[in-house]
């Protein structure tokens, strides 16, 4: 048992002098995967997403058009109903960084006319 206890305190005191490090996303592994879909999708930015480790303090970044395009981070409703009306923020700059500062989700959806409702939406957990 005091093995045990010993260890546990090792591994513990390792975790705090060796933090993980924050990592930088670029959304969807490349620099045109943030656009209108040309027609309806199974959201394939969630399927990325799903194979990625988030942790709080990464940062999440999009790269898109900001003459067509920009990135709304919404509620989890406005987020089912492609709802742009009342966004939590709101990025228009082709260039977009947003810092994970809080474990759970995070909803993003494309804020072009039609793009949410095409696939052009993330989950982030």
């Amino acid at each position: 048992m005091a093995a045990a206890s010993h260890s546990f305190a090792l591994f513990l005191a390792f975790l705090f002098f060796f933090p993980t490090e924050a990592k930088e996303f670029l959304v969807g592994g490349d620099a045109s995967a943030w656009s209108i879909p040309s027609s309806a999708t199974s959201e394939p930015l969630n399927g990325w997403a799903g194979t990625q480790r988030f942790q709080v303090g990464d940062t999440l970044v999009w790269k898109y058009d900001n003459k067509k395009d920009s990135v709304l981070q919404v509620s989890r409703e406005a987020y089912l109903s492609c709802d742009k009306s009342r966004p939590v923020a709101e990025h228009s700059d082709g260039n977009t960084s947003a810092e994970l500062t809080r474990s759970g989700p995070y909803y993003f959806i494309g804020g072009a006319e039609g793009a949410c409702e095409k696939g052009e939406k993330l989950i982030v957990v």
